[in-house]
């Protein structure tokens, strides 16, 4: 559902001195939140890191228009969003940037690798080829066989992806199914590459006709199945009622600080095959109104609520 994109700095540069990409990066509407493009913090851990990096290129830059149009890059990577990684190319004993990402990319692969210097990968993608190819234009919807292995396929690098905050919200989450594709989820954390956790809500719905249980009974069959690194997530479970303020509660999402999934079954999965459902990339607005919803869910009854490291 999202992928992540190594870009080689000199790129940016070309992007911003070139007039025929001036369109795509004024509104810069291919990558962040929203989208399922990331740029990876590659070589640097962090995203400040990666950002700092490319300000340091206002060094070679005596255009102004070009200076300009920097800083608004920069500042929008710092608000869309990036991949962080661990960075195991830093190990290696070069600084060529080529050299580096073919390394990592070996070990932790990109979706591909935007570069103008030639790569002998098949994931390089030229800038010139970049509105033109299927490493670029990868899908916002995809469906899927209602199946465990199916779903937790189409959806790991996106939970993965979560470093601060993953929010769970399904009406029906509290059912045997729900709570085993929940602790499959959290288990996904095992293979992450930088080392930063989130905190993770979980939000169903109280349901009197088929008596929903306490948080307490989910925390407890959670509990069951979780790895030694899902055993140290933070982890909140709520029961909420809608209000006469409130949205209503139906309509399944999967929140983190990168943008947001939404289901049509949601998480109860019925493990047929010939069952189909479709995970959709929110847009970059309904994602911030469900994440204002859900993040301070003040509009809506808290019932019950459980709080516990895994």
């Amino acid at each position: 559902m999202i992928y992540e994109y190594a870009l080689d700095p000199k790129v940016v540069i070309q992007w911003l001195e070139n007039e025929k990409y001036l369109n795509w990066l004024k509104s810069i509407n291919g990558i962040g939140i929203g989208t399922p493009r990331f740029i990876s913090t590659f070589p640097n851990q962090k995203k400040r890191k990666f950002i700092k990096g490319l300000v340091k290129l206002k060094e070679g830059i005596s255009d102004q228009k070009v200076l300009e149009r920097l800083d608004r890059f920069c500042e929008y990577l710092d608000k869309a969003g990036m991949l962080e990684r661990l960075g195991e190319s830093a190990q290696i004993a070069t600084n060529e940037w080529d050299e580096r990402v073919i390394h990592e990319h070996n070990l932790n692969p990109f979706k591909a690798i935007v570069t103008q210097n030639e790569l002998t990968v098949i994931d390089w993608l030229p800038p010139d080829d970049i509105f033109f190819s299927n490493l670029w234009n990868v899908p916002s919807q995809v469906s899927f066989n209602r199946t465990h292995d199916d779903f937790i396929k189409i959806i790991s690098q996106y939970i993965i992806s979560s470093s601060k905050d993953l929010i769970i919200i399904d009406a029906y989450c509290w059912k045997e199914n729900a709570i085993n594709v929940i602790k499959s989820l959290l288990n996904l954390f095992e293979h992450k590459n930088y080392p930063s956790y989130p905190s993770v809500k979980i939000f169903y719905k109280e349901n009197r006709q088929d008596s929903s249980p306490s948080p307490e009974y989910i925390k407890n069959k959670l509990r069951l199945g979780l790895n030694n690194i899902a055993k140290t997530l933070e982890i909140t479970i709520c029961q909420i009622k809608e209000t006469d303020q409130s949205d209503a509660f139906h309509n399944r999402y999967i929140l983190n600080e990168l943008g947001g999934i939404q289901l049509g079954h949601g998480l109860d999965l019925s493990g047929k095959e010939h069952h189909t459902d479709e995970a959709i990339l929110l847009a970059k607005d309904v994602y911030m109104k469900r994440w204002e919803q859900f993040y301070y869910p003040d509009q809506f009854e808290i019932l019950n609520e459980v709080k516990f490291v895994g």
